[in-house]
C-alpha cells in the first residue's frame, strides 16, 4: 500500500474529545479563564531556537535575527484530551508566519537568479 514512499499517506489521526472529563478537580480549568489558558498554552508549545541545528550563513533561507533552526515542544498536548482540544492548532499557527517567511525569501532569491525583479 505504501510501497515506495518514505513518508506515511495515513490521514490526520482524530481524537474523541466527546469523553473528554470536565477537569473540574484541575486548578488550570477551574480558576483560569481561557483567554489565560491560551497564553500559557501558546507559551509552553512557542517554537525556540534549537542551538545544536545552527543556519549555514551562506544559505538563501538565513536571515537577520535567525541563526537557529526552530524546534517546537508539542508533549503539552499529550497531557489530557481538554488540553489537546484547545491547543492542538496552536503550534501550526504560531509556525506559519515563518514558513510564509522562508517561502518568499527563496522565491526572491529565485527571481533575482533568473534576472526578474531587478530595478
Amino acid at each position: 500500500m505504501n510501497e515506495g514512499r518514505p513518508y506515511s499517506t495515513a490521514s490526520t489521526a482524530e481524537i474523541n474529545t466527546a469523553n473528554a472529563l470536565d477537569q473540574s478537580q484541575c486548578i488550570l480549568y477551574k480558576r483560569f479563564p481561557a483567554e489565560i489558558r491560551n497564553c500559557i498554552f501558546e507559551y509552553a508549545v512557542a517554537s525556540v531556537d534549537d542551538f545544536d541545528k545552527p543556519y549555514r550563513l551562506n544559505r538563501v533561507y538565513c536571515r537577520p535575527g535567525h541563526l537557529y533552526h526552530q524546534k517546537t515542544d508539542i508533549s503539552l498536548l499529550r497531557t489530557c484530551k481538554r488540553v489537546f482540544a484547545e491547543a492542538r492548532l496552536m503550534p501550526v499557527a504560531q509556525t506559519g508566519t515563518s514558513i510564509l517567511a522562508v517561502w518568499w525569501t527563496v522565491q526572491i532569491h529565485e527571481d533575482r537568479r533568473q534576472g526578474h525583479g531587478q530595478v
